[in-house]
C-alpha cells in the first residue's frame, strides 16, 4: 500500500480515476465577479443540471453491474447534455452546449470559482469565437481534498423519561388479535429433505465439522411450534458494496473513530447527499446499495490487483483536523457482499461450503438493519441490540432492614436484541426480548450517600462507569482569588496534570476542555475523602510555563483556590478519571453517571426481586412484546390491503431491497417421549402437569452402609424451633429416602451456638470447626489407647465412638453468600468436612391466616406444616446422600451407553468487573465414573484468563485413570461436553482441548503399558449453549404446559432454524420454573464415536434427568451443569479477591495506587535520562509514542498487581489441610460430589 502524507493526506491522482467535475465543487462566484440576477440564474441552471446528473447515477447505483469510470464520466456529461471524449491517453471531456455568451461567461465563472474554493485545481478553457464551449478536466495536476475539523460528539441527554409505558398486552382478548404465523415452508418435500441430508455426506471431510446426517422424520413431524424468526428476503437485482473508511494514522480509540465517522458522513458532500442509500456501523464500515465510489470526489490513490492478496480500490476522501493533527480519511472498496454464497450457503447447496465464511454478510445485514431501526424512543447498546427508553422500572434497593434506598440507583429496562442467521433454506431474521439493568443519571455523591444498597453496598461498583464532568473548566469556570492576576491581567491559577489538565486552554483549534467529549471521562477508583486526598500542584501560566513551586494541595483546596467552589460533601471520597496510571481527582458532587449505561455485573440481591419482576415474562407476554413493541420499531410498507398482520412480504423503509415476512414462523418439531426414572426400590411416576416427578415413597439408588454422624451449627438469629424441627425431619429424611439405616443416624450433642454479631462469622465458623476437629483428634487419641490395651469387652466399636462428624450443617436465619462461602472454604479447604448449608427463611413454611367474619383472623404457625417441611428437607436429603458417596437416582437405558464412555464436562468463570485487579479465572472439569448417571467427580484449576481450559490434559488423564480404576476396563468411548463457548471459538476448541484430550489418552496408554490391548481414542464433541437467543412457543394450548404456558418438556427442533450444514439441535429438556423457557442449543463438534443424532438426542435428553439435586429435567446437559457448579465453588474460595469488601478493596486499590506512582517515576526518570522533555498538551492529541508509552505503563502495572496479588491467590486456593488427620479425611472427600 502507497504511503500517506502525515500532513494533509495529499496524493496524486491515479491516471484511470475518474473526471474532477462534481456537483460539490460548484459554489458561488467570489464577491469579485459581479454577476445580474439573469446570470445568477443561468448558474442555477447548470448547477441542477449537475445535482440532477449525480441523482441519476445514484438511482442506477442499484444496477447489478457497476459502472466503470468512463460510464461514470459519460453520466455526468449526459446530465449536462455534453459529449465525452478522451485524448493523449487521459480521461478528458469535451463538453457542449448551444452557443451562448450568457452561457459562456457562467462557465467560465463556475469553473474558476471551482478552481478558487475547492481544493483541486481544475484547468478550465473556452474557446473565443466559437460555436460550441469546450470544458476540458484534467487529472493531470497535483490534487489533494478538503480540510474539515472534528464534528463534536452527538449531544447525550443526561434526561432519562420519569413515566413507564405499559408493556404489550397480552390478555386473553390480544391473543385472540395477535399476529398469525407464517407455516415454514422447505424448498423441498420430507423424501428431497433426506435426499439432501445424504448429498451432504459427500462433503463430511471437506468441511470443519460433522456434517449433519439425518433429520427425525420418524414421529412427530406433523407437529410445529411457533419460534421468534422472521424470513428476509432480498433482491436478487440488488448489489450491495462493502466500504470502509480508513483512518490514518490508524491508532485511533473507538470514540474518535465515532467522531471521524460522523465528521465524513456529514461534512462530505456525496456522502451526505446518498445516506438514504447506506447503512454506517459509525467506526469504520459502510454497506451501500448504490456504487459511492462512481460519486467519490477525491483523488484515486489505490487500485484493485487481483494478483495481490488484500489489494483494495481506494479514493482520498477528506482531511480531518483534531486539536492541531491532521488526519486523513479515504474511502476503500472492500467489495461486493455475497448475498449469491449467502443464499446457496442457508440452501446446502453452496460450491464451496468449506471456505465460505458467513460471517462478513451476516455484519453487512447487521449494519442495515441496524439502519432500519427507528430511532425514536431508544437507544442502541451495540450493534444488534437496542432498547426502549420508557420500557423501564426503577428499582430501589433495599438494606438487610428492609429500608428503600432514597433514589434509584438502577433501571431495569426491556430491549430487543435481533440477529440475522442462515437458515434451512432461508435468511432468518431473529429477535427476542431481553432486560438488563442500567444505571440512573445521578450524580455520583448521591449515589455515594442515598444509593449504595442496589449495588451491595459497594462503592467499587461504579469503577469503569462514565460520567460527565458537569462544572465549567479553564477559563471560563476561573475566578480570581484575593485579587491575584499575572502580567497580562488575568487570573493566576494553577495547571495541574493530576487535575485533569483543569486549565487546557479551552480557546484552542479544534477542542476545548469544555466540549462534550472533553467532559465525559471514566471512572478509574476512589481516593481519599476530597477534603484530605492531595496530588502535587504546579501553578502555570497560561503557556503552560511553571510559575512557582510545587506544593501538595487538596482536592477541595484546589477546587475553592481556581474556582472559587466550596463543596456540599468535602467528606465524600474523591473520584479518579485519570489514565490509569496517572491520577485526575474530582469531587462526586460535580460527577453525573451517563444514562443508559449497562450494570455489567450480577444482579445484586437488593434488586433482584423488582428485576426478575419485569424480566420473567411468561411466553405469551414475550410473544407480545416481540410483535408489537419489538417489530415496531422496525418500519416496513405494506405492498398490499391486508395490512401488517397478514403473511406477505413488506419492504424495509430504511432499505427498500430487502423485504421482511413480520410473522414469527412456525417449524416443525418432535416431542421426545418422557423417560423412566429408577430409583432403588421403585420406578417413579410422571406428572405431565407439573413437569416433575416425586421422591416420596421412593429410596435412593443406594446409600451407605454405614451410620451418618452430624453436627449442626446454629447461625445468629436462628430460633430454638427452627433448630428442633430442622433435627426432626433432617433426620426422618435421610432414614426414609434411603441414605442410610434406621437408627444409624447420630447428632453429636446439641447445636453449636454461634454468637452474634454476623460480621464475626468468619472468626467464630473456624471456631466452631476448630473444636469439632480437636474433638476428632480426641477421640483418635483414646481409640488409640483402647487398641493398645486391646479392652475389647468393655470398649465400644470406633463406628460408634468415632466423633467425626460425615456432614457439617450450617443452618442460618436467611441467605448470606459472605458467610456460606467462609463456611465452605473452611470445610473444603481447611478441615475437610462434608458440609451442608441451609436457611430458616427457605424451611420455615409461610403461616397461614384464616379469615373470620365476626373475630380476629386466625394464624397457623408455618412450623405446624410438616408436609412443606417434609419437602423441603427432602431436597436436603439429595445433598446429604451426595455427601456420602450416594447415588440419588438413575434413568432406564442410560447405562447402556455410560458403562462403555466416559463422559467429561468442562466450564469456565471469569473475574467479575468488582474483582480485584490481576484475578485469574478458574476451569472446571467433571468426568463420569459408573453407568447410572449421578456419579460424577471434579477437578479445577487456576489459569490466566483465556477461553480455552489450559489444565485439561491433567484432569482428562485424571478422569481416565478413575474410570478404568472403577470398571476395570478402558472406555470405548468419550463423550465431552463443553460449555460457555461462542460461535467464534469452535476452532481453538478442536485445535486445542480436543488435542489435550487425546494427549491424556495417549498418556495413559504409554503409562499404563497398555498399547496391546486400549482401543483407539473415539472421541465426540458436543458444544452446549444456554446463553442464545431462539426462543418457542407453543403452537396451540393442547402443546403447553398448564402452569406456565411453555413447550412441554421433550421439545426438540433440528431443522429449519438449525444449521444449514452441520449437525446442531434445540432441545428443551426441562419446564421452567419462571418466564420463557430458552432450550438449550447443542452443536457437535467432532463424532469419533459415530453417534447418530437421534442417539445423540435422547441420550442427553435421559441425561438431563439424572441431575442429582432434581425430581425434573434440567435445561442443559448435567455434566455441564456440574462443571459450571464447580467453578461457582471456586469463586467461594476466592471470594476475598473476586467479591472482595471495602477494606480489602481499598488495600489492593492502594497497591495499585504506589504501583502507578513506581511507574511514573521510572518514566520521568527514562525521559531525563533521554532528554525527553514533557511537552504541554493543552489543546493538543496525543501522539502516538504518548499512546504507546501510556500503554507501556499500564501493563507495567497490571504485571506489577499480578505478581503481587498471585502469591496470595494461589495461597488461599493451595491452602494445606490444617493437620494430617484432616488430609486424610480430604482424600475421602474428593471421592464424592463435594460441590453440590
Amino acid at each position: 500500500m502507497a504511503s500517506r502524507d502525515k500532513g494533509k493526506g495529499k496524493a496524486k491522482a491515479d491516471s484511470q480515476s475518474k473526471p474532477e467535475v462534481r456537483p460539490e465543487q460548484v459554489s458561488q462566484p467570489e464577491s469579485e465577479f459581479q454577476q445580474d440576477p439573469e446570470d445568477r440564474q443561468v448558474q442555477a441552471a447548470i448547477r441542477a443540471s449537475l445535482q440532477d446528473s449525480h441523482g441519476s447515477s445514484r438511482d442506477s447505483g442499484s444496477h447489478p453491474s457497476r459502472p466503470g469510470p468512463s460510464q461514470a464520466s459519460s453520466s455526468v456529461s449526459k446530465g449536462l447534455g455534453l459529449s465525452s471524449t478522451a485524448s493523449g491517453g487521459r480521461p478528458s471531456t469535451q463538453s457542449r452546449i448551444s452557443p451562448s455568451a450568457d452561457i459562456s461567461q457562467a462557465v467560465h465563472d463556475l469553473a474558476i470559482t471551482d478552481a478558487r474554493t475547492t481544493r483541486n485545481t481544475v484547468p478550465c478553457t473556452v474557446p473565443p469565437n466559437t460555436g460550441s464551449i469546450s470544458i476540458s478536466v484534467s487529472t493531470d495536476t497535483q490534487s489533494s481534498v478538503p480540510t474539515v475539523n472534528i464534528r463534536e460528539a452527538a449531544r447525550i441527554d443526561l434526561d432519562v423519561p420519569q413515566q413507564p409505558a405499559h408493556p404489550p398486552s397480552s390478555t386473553r382478548q390480544s391473543l385472540r388479535q395477535r399476529q398469525p404465523e407464517t407455516i415454514y415452508e422447505p424448498a423441498h418435500d420430507s423424501s428431497a429433505d433426506f435426499e439432501a441430508t445424504c448429498a451432504l455426506q459427500d462433503l463430511s471431510d471437506k468441511l470443519d465439522y460433522p456434517v449433519r446426517a439425518s433429520l427425525r422424520l420418524d414421529q412427530g413431524r406433523n407437529q410445529r411450534v411457533v419460534t421468534n424468526h422472521f424470513e428476509l428476503i432480498v433482491d436478487k437485482n440488488t448489489t450491495f458494496y462493502e466500504y470502509q473508511i480508513v483512518v490514518f494514522p490508524e491508532k485511533e480509540k473507538r470514540s474518535v473513530r465515532k467522531r471521524l465517522m460522523t465528521t465524513a458522513l456529514d461534512d462530505v458532500a456525496f456522502l451526505r447527499n446518498l445516506k438514504a442509500d447506506f447503512a454506517s456501523d459509525y467506526f469504520d464500515t459502510i454497506i451501500s446499495w448504490v456504487a459511492l465510489h462512481d460519486s467519490a470526489p477525491g483523488p484515486k490513490t489505490h487500485e484493485h490487483d487481483p494478483a495481490i492478496p488484500g489489494s483494495y480500490e481506494e479514493w482520498q476522501l477528506v482531511d480531518v483536523v483534531d486539536r492541531g493533527e491532521t488526519i486523513s480519511l479515504s474511502l476503500r472498496l472492500k467489495g461486493i457482499v455475497d448475498l449469491d454464497g449467502f443464499r446457496s450457503f442457508t440452501k446446502s447447496t453452496h460450491a464451496h461450503p468449506a471456505t465460505f465464511n458467513p460471517k462478513r454478510t451476516r455484519k453487512a445485514l447487521h449494519i442495515i438493519m441496524s439502519k432500519c431501526i427507528q430511532q425514536h424512543n431508544i437507544f442502541h447498546l451495540n450493534s444488534n441490540k437496542f432498547f426502549v427508553e420508557n420500557a423501564f422500572q426503577d428499582l430501589h434497593g433495599k438494606d438487610a432492614s428492609g429500608h428503600c434506598d432514597d433514589i434509584s440507583t438502577l433501571r431495569a429496562i426491556r430491549g430487543y436484541h435481533y440477529k440475522i442467521k442462515p437458515g434451512m433454506g432461508k435468511i432468518l431474521l431473529n429477535v427476542t426480548s431481553v432486560t438488563s439493568a442500567f444505571w440512573n443519571p445521578k450524580l455520583v455523591s448521591e449515589v455515594l450517600r442515598d444509593g449504595l444498597n442496589a449495588v451491595d453496598n459497594k462503592s467499587s461498583s461504579l469503577k469503569g462507569l462514565q460520567v460527565h464532568i458537569e462544572y465549567e473548566r479553564g477559563k471560563a469556570g476561573r475566578v480570581a482569588k484575593n485579587g491575584k492576576t499575572n502580567e497580562n491581567g488575568q487570573a493566576v491559577h494553577g495547571n495541574n496534570n493530576d487535575q485533569g489538565n483543569e486549565d487546557e486552554d479551552d480557546t484552542s483549534e479544534g477542542s476545548s476542555i469544555n466540549d462534550q467529549h472533553s467532559r465525559i471521562k471514566r471512572i478509574r477508583g476512589f481516593g481519599e475523602a476530597v477534603n484530605t486526598q492531595t496530588f502535587e500542584y504546579t501553578p502555570k501560566d497560561n503557556d503552560g510555563k511553571p510559575i512557582g513551586p510545587s506544593r501538595q494541595i487538596s482536592v477541595a483546596d484546589y477546587l475553592w483556590e481556581a474556582y472559587g467552589q466550596t463543596l456540599l460533601y468535602p467528606d465524600e471520597k474523591a473520584v479518579d478519571l485519570g489514565t490509569g496510571i496517572e491520577h485526575s481527582w474530582f469531587a462526586p458532587e460535580h460527577l453525573k453517571i451517563l444514562p443508559y449505561q449497562i450494570h455489567a455485573r450480577i444482579i445484586p440481591d437488593g434488586v433482584a426481586q423488582s428485576f426478575h419482576e419485569m424480566s420473567c415474562k411468561k411466553p405469551q407476554s414475550t410473544r407480545a412484546c416481540i410483535e408489537r413493541e419489538g417489530l415496531a420499531h422496525l418500519p416496513f410498507v405494506v405492498q398490499n390491503t391486508t395490512g401488517v398482520h397478514g403473511t406477505q412480504l413488506a419492504s424495509l423503509r430504511g432499505c427498500p431491497p430487502i423485504k421482511l415476512r413480520p410473522t414469527m414462523l412456525k417449524v416443525p418439531c418432535t416431542r421426545l417421549p418422557s423417560v423412566q426414572v429408577e430409583y432403588r426400590n421403585s420406578n417413579a411416576v410422571w406428572n405431565e402437569r407439573s413437569g416433575r416427578w416425586n421422591l416420596g415413597g421412593h429410596k435412593f439408588w443406594y446409600g451407605t452402609p454405614d451410620s451418618v454422624k452430624w453436627k449442626l451449627l446454629r447461625g445468629p438469629g436462628v430460633s430454638t424451633m427452627a433448630c428442633t424441627k430442622f433435627i426432626e425431619h433432617f433426620e426422618k429424611q435421610l432414614v426414609q429416602t434411603g441414605v442410610c439405616q434406621d437408627g444409624a443416624i447420630v447428632h453429636l450433642g446439641n447445636p453449636t451456638i454461634l454468637p452474634s454479631p454476623n460480621a464475626a462469622m468468619k472468626t467464630t465458623l473456624r471456631e466452631a470447626l476448630q473444636d469439632l476437629h480437636a474433638e476428632s483428634l480426641s477421640e483418635n487419641a483414646d481409640e488409640s489407647q483402647g487398641e493398645n490395651a486391646d479392652d475389647t469387652e468393655s470398649g465400644q466399636t470406633s463406628e460408634n465412638t468415632n466423633k467425626t462428624p460425615d456432614i457439617v450443617v450450617l443452618l442460618l436465619k436467611k441467605k448470606d453468600q459472605d458467610v456460606y462461602s467462609s463456611f465452605k472454604y473452611l470445610t473444603d479447604k481447611v478441615f475437610c468436612f462434608q458440609s451442608i448449608c441451609a436457611t430458616q427463611d427457605n424451611f420455615k413454611p409461610k403461616d397461614t391466616v384464616i379469615s373470620h367474619p365476626n373475630r380476629p383472623d386466625q394464624i397457623i404457625s408455618g412450623w405446624q406444616n410438616d408436609n412443606a417441611m417434609r419437602q423441603y428437607m427432602a431436597n436436603v436429603a439429595m445433598k446429604a446422600n451426595l455427601k456420602v458417596c450416594g447415588v440419588n437416582h438413575t434413568v432406564t437405558g442410560i447405562d447402556s451407553l455410560l458403562k462403555r464412555t466416559l463422559v467429561l464436562g468442562a466450564d469456565l468463570t471469569h473475574p467479575g468487573n468488582g474483582a480485584v485487579d490481576g484475578c485469574p479465572s478458574i476451569s472446571g472439569v467433571v468426568s463420569s465414573v459408573e453407568g447410572t448417571g449421578g456419579w460424577f467427580l471434579g477437578q479445577s484449576y487456576l489459569q490466566p484468563k483465556s477461553e480455552i481450559i489450559k489444565n485439561l490434559d491433567i484432569s482428562v488423564k485424571l478422569a481416565l485413570l478413575k474410570w478404568i480404576d472403577e470398571n476395570d476396563a478402558w472406555p470405548e468411548n468419550v463423550l465431552y461436553y463443553r460449555d460457555g463457548v461462542s460461535e467464534s471459538q469452535y476452532d481453538d476448541i478442536k485445535q486445542k482441548e480436543d488435542t489435550a484430550i487425546e494427549n491424556a489418552w495417549n498418556i495413559c496408554v504409554k503409562e499404563e503399558e497398555a498399547v496391546a490391548y486400549a482401543p483407539p481414542l473415539k472421541l465426540t464433541t458436543v458444544i452446549v449453549t444456554k446463553r442464545h437467543s431462539t426462543r418457542f412457543f407453543p403452537e396451540k394450548a393442547a402443546y403447553a404446559m398448564f402452569n406456565n404456558e411453555n413447550c412441554k418438556p421433550g421439545l426438540l427442533v433440528d431443522s429449519a432454524v438449525t444449521h444449514p450444514y452441520y449437525g446442531d439441535f434445540y432441545l428443551q429438556s426441562h419446564n421452567a420454573i419462571k418466564g420463557t423457557a430458552r432450550p438449550c442449543h447443542y452443536f457437535v463438534l467432532r463424532n469419533d464415536m459415530n453417534i447418530s443424532m437421534p442417539d445423540l438426542q435422547a441420550f442427553t435428553h435421559s441425561l438431563c434427568h439424572t441431575y442429582v439435586r432434581a425430581t425434573t429435567g434440567v435445561s442443559y446437559a448435567p455434566p455441564t451443569y456440574y462443571a459450571d457448579r464447580l467453578c461457582e465453588r471456586g469463586r467461594c474460595y476466592l471470594r476475598k479477591f473476586f467479591s472482595p469488601d471495602t477494606s480489602t478493596k481499598d488495600h489492593w486499590d492502594k497497591k495499585k495506587k504506589q504501583f502507578q506512582s513506581d511507574v511514573r517515576a521510572a518514566r520521568a526518570a527514562k525521559n531525563k535520562q533521554a532528554g525527553v522533555e514533557e511537552r504541554d498538551r493543552r489543546g493538543k492529541r496525543k501522539t502516538e509514542e504518548e499512546l504507546a508509552r501510556e500503554k507501556e505503563d499500564r501493563e507495567a502495572v497490571d504485571v506489577m498487581m499480578l505478581n503481587a496479588l498471585t502469591p496470595h491467590v494461589r495461597g488461599r486456593w493451595t491452602v494445606d489441610a490444617i493437620d494430617a488427620v484432616a488430609a486424610q479425611r480430604g482424600i475421602g472427600y474428593k471421592e464424592t460430589m463435594y460441590w453440590m
